[in-house]
Formats: structure tokens, C-alpha cells, sequence
């Protein structure tokens, strides 16, 4: 549990903001981890294939 903690960080405080330069798009570090995670996900769904019967059957 105490792992936990030492990942999710300080959460009482306020978030961690990353600004895009030359753009006005700002998103928080929680949210970058979020979509950074989803498309790996959507990559490797992709690219590992589906499980199906063989040519025989």
C-alpha cells in the first residue's frame, strides 16, 4: 500500500501543469500519463493479433 502512495504522489496539492510551447495547449501530467497509456494500448492492440483456428479446422 505504501508503494501507492509513493507513485500517486502528493494529490492534496495542486496538479502539475506541462505548457506545449508556441501553442496555447496546457494539460496536466496525470492526464498526459492517461492518454500516453491509452495509446500504447490502442498500439498494441494492433499490432498483437487475434488468437484464431488454424487452417485445418
Amino acid at each position: 500500500m505504501n508503494a501507492l502512495v509513493v507513485l500517486a504522489g502528493n494529490l492534496s496539492g495542486p496538479g502539475t501543469y506541462i505548457k506545449i510551447p508556441f501553442t496555447p495547449i496546457q494539460i496536466s501530467v496525470g492526464n498526459l500519463i492517461v492518454i500516453a497509456a491509452m495509446l500504447v494500448a490502442f498500439v498494441a492492440a494492433l499490432i498483437i493479433p487475434f488468437p484464431h483456428k488454424g487452417e485445418d479446422q
